[in-house]
Parts: structure tokens; sequence; C-alpha cells
């Protein structure tokens, strides 16, 4: 699967994470609506992004994004080389609130789906099943969820 995609114009919105090419292999990281980006394009507009669309790159989620919001992994005690692992799913949780990701490969599809769920086992509550392309995202439908 590919580290990146290209995003659609709908993606964009203040804080959302992405990277500009510059000089044919230099990207850049940018936060749509930054004053660093305003320095940069010299505007916010969206005309601006659409008509240079295909410079812009972003990363697909992955554990180790979040990871950085403070979710730190389950790993199951059989598996001995822990620094490489990343299977077709996997657990997280966020250290004394509860709250739990998993995330999930269909293999007829290909599709990475991702849950966001609420205390243990049988009493568990699912707050969020489906697909989050990027951390934005993840940021985004975290702050939707109050977590």
């Amino acid at each position: 699967m590919n580290k990146y995609y290209t995003p659609e114009i709908e993606e964009f919105h203040v804080g959302f994470e992405y990277e500009c090419l510059f000089n044919f292999n230099d990207w850049r990281s940018h936060i749509y609506g930054s004053e660093e980006e305003v320095e940069v394009y010299g505007t916010k507009e969206l005309d601006y992004l659409k008509r240079h669309i295909k410079n812009f790159r972003v990363k697909y989620l992955d554990r180790e994004d979040i990871e950085s919001l403070g979710f730190i992994p389950i790993i199951p005690s059989n598996i001995e080389d822990k620094g490489s692992y990343e299977p077709d799913w996997w657990s997280t949780t966020k250290t004394g609130d509860g709250y739990q990701i998993l995330k999930c490969k269909n293999y007829s599809t290909n599709e990475i789906t991702y849950e966001i769920s609420y205390g243990q086992h049988e009493y568990r509550q699912v707050k969020f099943d489906g697909t989050i392309k990027n951390k934005s995202e993840l940021k985004k439908l975290l702050k939707q969820l109050g977590i």
C-alpha cells in the first residue's frame, strides 16, 4: 500500500496537515491556515490549492500518527520483535480514559478501517467504525467524539 495520497480539495480545513513538493523531490510539511502557509503561498484561498493539488500529498493514517495523539500500542505477548510489529490489525489504548482504537484490514477489499471504542469486553461501546484517511481526520473525529 502506498504511504501517501493526493488529497481532495474538500479535505482542506484549518489545521489540515499535508506536504507540498518543492524542487522535484523536496517535500515540505504544511498546516493549512497557518501563518507559515500564508508566508509561503501569500494567500489562504483555495484557488491556489486547486491549481496545484497535484503537488500536494498526505500521509495515510498509521500507528505512528495514532501514538502521537497519546495512544499506546497493545501488542500480543507472542510477538518477539515488537519494534517492527505492523500486522493487518492492531490496537491502541489511551491510558487512563478507556478509549481504544483498533485497526482492521478487510482481506477481500484491502480496505483499512478503524474502530474507536470506550470500555472493555462486554461493556465496550463503539463510538466510531469506518475509514479514517489521515491524522488530521482522526484529530477532528476525536474532537467531535469528545476524546
